[in-house]
């Protein structure tokens, strides 16, 4: 066997050795996190979460424009017991509360009424419904993306492993999650913006017990909104969820809230 053919097999056989080494390493990175979701998927918790925004107003032939940035504390609490969801935030200055029991949402806004979500706030049910941060499908589903351990570290005195998605693989399926909201904002397809995803990555401190403690979510997205002239919104954002209180949340439902949460006539 000449040394030219000798040395094709060996280029050959180290690029296979590595395809197979890459797919055991991401074999190994899902099963944590698949392990991690069971376990925040079966306990009461306490998400806090973080997000700031920063955009620019891109039109042609004008200098960009610095939007205001923005930054917004919620607290999403989970009790697994009763089966409620509690949101607490805040929203044009004023205290804002969303309850979710099944398929049942209530908000209340500063002083007033529990009411069902309506308008802007419509789509607060579907996030609750979901209140793990970064909700990405699982290994072989639609868009899914892939992931690989980044390292070991100590958060909060605990041991990590550090998992994250690799290169671009999540942007299709963050592109399509956004897409949906903005559709439910704009029914009207004359009036909508399209969305576009240049860059989403996710990353997951697990513990050795498989609980998640924390997650930082960032994204660059270009926003064109209809019409002329043409106006583009370039924004970057990054969205950091920490958990707490594991299997130390309970959540009292308001009596003004019961006849909305629990309607008559259903189980």
């Amino acid at each position: 066997m000449c040394r030219r053919t000798v040395a094709k097999l060996a280029m050959m056989l180290a690029v296979f050795g590595a395809y197979v080494a890459d797919a055991r390493a991401q074999e190994v990175a899902e099963k944590i996190l698949s392990a991690s979701n069971d376990f925040v998927s079966s306990r009461s918790f306490e998400r806090e979460e973080t997000v700031e925004q920063k955009s620019r107003l891109l039109m042609a032939d004008k200098t960009p424009l610095d939007l205001p940035s923005s930054k917004q504390t919620s607290v999403i609490e989970v009790d697994a017991a009763n089966l409620l969801v509690r949101l607490t935030t805040k929203d044009q200055g004023k205290d804002l509360l969303v309850i979710r029991k099944g398929n049942s949402v209530a908000m209340k806004l500063g002083s007033g009424s529990w009411t069902k979500p309506q308008g802007p706030y419509a789509r607060l049910g579907d996030q609750l419904a979901n209140p793990f941060a970064c909700p990405l499908p699982k290994r072989g589903g639609k868009q899914s993306p892939k992931w690989r351990i980044v390292g070991r570290e100590v958060l909060n005195g605990q041991e990590t492993t550090v998992i994250e998605t690799v290169r671009d693989t999540a942007n299709r399926y963050a592109e399509e999650r956004m897409r949906e909201g903005i559709v439910s904002m704009f029914p009207d397809a004359d009036t909508r913006p399209a969305i576009e995803v240049l860059d989403y990555k996710s990353r997951h401190w697990i513990g050795k017990d498989n609980r998640r403690l924390r997650v930082e979510q960032t994204s660059h997205t270009k926003m064109t909104m209809p019409g002329t002239p043409k106006m583009v919104i370039d924004g970057t954002a990054k969205t950091t969820s920490v958990y707490n209180r594991y299997d130390k949340v309970e959540i009292q439902m308001p009596e003004e809230a019961r006849s909305i949460l629990e309607p008559k006539g259903r189980d």
